[in-house]
């Protein structure tokens, strides 16, 4: 990533792509937006917003991937974080991030897709701000999750590919074919993003 989000915003592949990164992260400051960066049992009282906020996001794609029951132990990873976009009429999303090693990992997005028209710089403000936090935090490397694979295309990101182990107690060829076909369409769909 560099040592600074200009050293990171120079390996984009085009100026305005740079540009535009810049341009979103301002125009979301004159919306209104601050950071508010938490850690540990302080994320609690900010999960309500953000399961909702992260739900609705994700319901936008797929399925509802978030609730209160999967994030809510996450709290106590350590290097776990809440990197918030405040603003004066309430959150306006935020990025459940991990910190290990020298990788910030970015788990979650939320966004307040309700204000989505009158907020609509906050994506782009978050990932300026993602950014930023990494490195402050000594992070040289971000991991920017799963999703929207065109966008972090655009802003220079590199596909790494990742691989799970699935043990199953006992042959099921129904579940094989199932993670076989998963396995397929998410190789495809993330090739189309980097072509």
């Amino acid at each position: 990533m560099g040592e600074s989000v200009d050293a990171f915003i120079n390996t984009m592949p085009t100026d305005k792509t740079g540009q535009e990164f810049r341009r979103h992260w301002r125009q979301g400051k004159e919306d209104g937006l601050t950071l508010k960066v938490v850690r540990g049992t302080a994320m609690l009282d900010h999960l309500p917003h953000f399961v909702h906020q992260a739900r609705a996001t994700s319901e936008k794609y797929g399925p509802a991937l978030y609730g209160m029951d999967m994030v809510r132990p996450l709290t106590r990873v350590p290097g776990a974080a809440l990197v918030l976009a405040d603003h004066p009429e309430g959150p306006a999303g935020g990025v459940l991030c991990f910190r290990h090693g020298d990788v910030l990992y970015l788990w979650a997005t939320a966004m307040d897709t309700d204000r989505r028209d009158v907020l609509p710089h906050t994506h782009g403000w978050l990932m300026y701000e993602s950014v930023q936090y990494a490195i402050a935090t000594g992070a040289k490397a971000i991991d920017a999750g799963h999703g929207d694979y065109a966008y972090k295309a655009r802003i220079g990101l590199k596909p790494v590919a990742l691989a799970s182990v699935v043990y199953l107690p006992q042959p099921d060829r129904r579940i094989l074919s199932r993670l076989r076909a998963l396995d397929s369409g998410l190789r495809r769909h993330v090739l189309r993003a980097w072509s």
